[in-house]
């Protein structure tokens, strides 16, 4: 294998790992927000 191979999928691989999923981020913002909206008394 070539070099520039391995490093060009050593990249990819960074960034899939470093780049946050959108729709990950968008469900931890919607939790975040309904257990800052929950009544405490439950």
């Amino acid at each position: 294998m070539q070099p520039w191979l391995a490093i060009a999928a050593y990249v990819v691989v960074a960034a899939i790992w470093l780049i946050p999923d959108a729709r990950f981020e968008r469900q931890l913002a919607r939790e975040a927000d309904d257990a800052a909206t929950a009544d405490p008394a439950t």
